[in-house]
């Protein structure tokens, strides 16, 4: 009778939907990772990748028309921007990341009496005769004699180029973003700190 078939209906409506989950938690599993404060996905080609991603992305505000621009554009550098986060395309991975309050690109000064700065991020500054080499990118070491102040840090810019501890002449900052394979994404946030218009670290990394 009717009610039997459309009863019949449902149950398979209902075995597909759970299918079709246990799909997606399969796809996330396998190809979505943590990745610092937001998501890498290892775009796979198959004829169930546009569905899954969907749902994979939905949460995050896409909508189908821009899974189908993603998937068809491809470009590294591509940015789709959704209400609450930036997706990126980046050598066969996309990374989501939520919006951030955009930082000042202007450059700040250090003078030498400075000990602590809040902007553009949270910076000590300290004097040491310690002459002990520290390998951790996040701390810079200088020669405090060689120093002119006021210091200045600022967003890098293409041309930029420094000379990395060890090497015996100078490289483009944009080279060494390449070989230290940093994400396009937070190759806008990278920042330098000079020394009479000199490029003697770049914060973070080198």
């Amino acid at each position: 009778n009717l009610y039997a078939g459309f009863k019949g209906f449902l149950k398979r409506m209902q075995l597909l939907e759970k299918n079709h989950e246990r799909l997606v938690e399969e796809y996330k599993h396998k190809y979505m990772h943590k990745y610092e404060d937001g998501w890498q996905i290892l775009l796979e080609n198959s004829e169930d990748t546009a569905c899954l991603l969907f749902d994979v992305l939905e949460p995050f505000g896409i909508n189908s028309n821009q899974i189908e621009r993603i998937l068809s554009t491809r470009t590294s550098g591509k940015n789709w921007i959704t209400a609450t986060h930036r997706i990126m395309y980046d050598r066969k991975r996309l990374f989501v990341h939520p919006l951030k309050a955009d930082i000042p690109k202007s450059s700040f000064e250090i003078d030498s009496s400075a000990a602590f700065m809040q902007k553009p991020f949270p910076l000590e500054i300290s004097y040491s005769n310690n002459l002990e080499i520290n390998s951790d990118p996040a701390i810079a070491q200088f020669d405090a004699s060689k120093l002119k102040f006021p210091l200045k840090i600022r967003p890098w810019q293409k041309g930029d180029r420094m000379i990395p501890l060890g090497m015996p002449g100078s490289k483009k900052i944009s080279d060494i973003l390449i070989d230290l394979k940093v994400p396009l994404h937070f190759k806008s946030e990278v920042w330098v700190l000079l020394s009479n218009e000199e490029i003697l670290w770049l914060v973070g990394y080198k």
